[in-house]
């Protein structure tokens, strides 16, 4: 008769109870039993658990906050609106004040890059409310004119930080024990720069196209005041200056289209009002005043642009000035610290050794030489 084959479950454990794994240990080999085994693998299951419920209870800690914020940020826009109801009501007829909006955007959720989850995930970033201003303003300093621009990056950032954490966590689970302070120390510097190299970054890219707008207003000032001399209308000229200065400042260029867009289909001076807003730079906020009070006082626009832009060229030519006069200094401390120290072992480093040399021959000397028996009765 022929024998019944052993189970599938028979045959694991008697090869999990058979293993002979062996980890070297210097010049010898150790045995590892199946019971280290399992009491490692136990060990990193426990970790693993471990990070998943401090995540899952800041979540949720997360979640109820944000939920609390919204309804008070709901409930108070509630009441702005009844008291905006209220004031247009008490207001008299006739009254022909300008009206004041605000430049805002579809406030759908067709721009969230992970639909209905991208709030909640931005919502978990740890960051204060006066950071998240900060980087409100840097987005939009960077070109990102969506209203959800703040929930997109908290997003992405919150996913990049969580990158370094589960992949180093899911390491923990595979390496062997003398690899786990390693993992640990990559997963403390990931960490690290997922926390600030994304925000870092969206503030050199603000800093970066805030330095290409105002480099190109002077030339912008000019081709708008040659198309305002020759009898276009402001709204016509930005358009106009808006697609000539596509290929040399693209990002001044879609301002301008931004801004003529806005003025046709609205009015200038919010137009202007709104790209001061959007662009933080003192050169546009007083290119903005200035075309704003030409407009209501009617006074000649080619001529305040020309004025405009030679103070604004003379401005551009101070800062090169207060640039160039502070790198004298700047060098002070490339000089001090990295080429002093050549120059000084250069030039003292033969004296040192024939110093050194000088005072060895002369010990050698003194010993070699007898010692007169005077001195040493004395």
């Amino acid at each position: 008769m022929k024998r019944a084959a052993p189970s599938v479950s028979v045959m694991l454990r008697e090869v999990v109870s058979a293993s002979n794994w062996t980890r070297a240990t210097g010049s010898q080999t150790r045995f590892v039993t199946s019971s280290e085994i399992m009491e490692n693998f136990d060990q990193q299951i426990f970790y693993l658990v471990s990070v998943a419920v401090i995540f899952v209870v800041y979540g949720t800690v997360k979640l109820v906050q944000w939920r609390r914020r919204r309804t008070s940020e709901k409930s108070a826009e509630r009441d702005a609106a009844k008291l905006n109801v209220t004031q247009q009501k008490d207001e008299p007829a006739g009254q022909d004040d300008e009206p004041e909006w605000m430049e805002t955007g579809p406030h759908d959720e067709s721009d969230f890059l992970f639909g209905r989850l991208t709030p909640l995930l931005a919502a978990m970033m740890p960051v204060s409310i006066e950071k998240r201003e900060r980087l409100t303003r840097s987005l939009r300093n960077a070109g990102y004119y969506s209203p959800h621009a703040w929930q997109n990056f908290g997003a992405v950032w919150y996913l990049i930080l969580l990158l370094p954490i589960f992949g180093c966590g899911a390491l923990l689970a595979i390496v062997p024990e003398e690899l786990e302070a390693t993992v640990l120390v990559v997963m403390i510097i990931g960490t690290a720069l997922a926390w600030a190299l994304p925000s870092l970054w969206i503030q050199n890219r603000a800093r970066d196209r805030l330095r290409q707008i105002s480099t190109g207003m002077p030339d912008m000032l000019d081709l708008l005041n040659m198309c305002v001399s020759q009898g276009m209308t402001v709204t016509g000229s930005f358009h106009r200056v808006g697609r000539d200065l596509k290929s040399v400042y693209p990002a001044l260029a879609k301002e301008m289209e931004i801004v003529s867009e806005q003025a046709r289909i609205g009015m200038l001076s919010q137009a202007l009002t709104n790209f001061a807003h959007r662009v933080d730079l003192p050169e546009v906020l007083s290119f903005s005043n200035l075309l704003t009070q030409t407009e209501k006082l009617g006074t000649s626009v080619s001529q305040a642009l020309a004025d405009y832009s030679e103070g604004m060229r003379q401005t551009l030519r101070q800062r090169a000035d207060e640039k160039a006069n502070s790198a004298a200094f700047k060098l002070l401390f490339p000089t001090v610290l990295c080429l002093m120290p050549a120059v000084y072992l250069f030039l003292l480093g033969p004296s040192v050794v024939e110093l050194g040399q000088f005072f060895d021959r002369g010990a050698t000397d003194a010993l070699r030489t007898e010692i007169p028996s005077r001195f040493i009765e004395q």
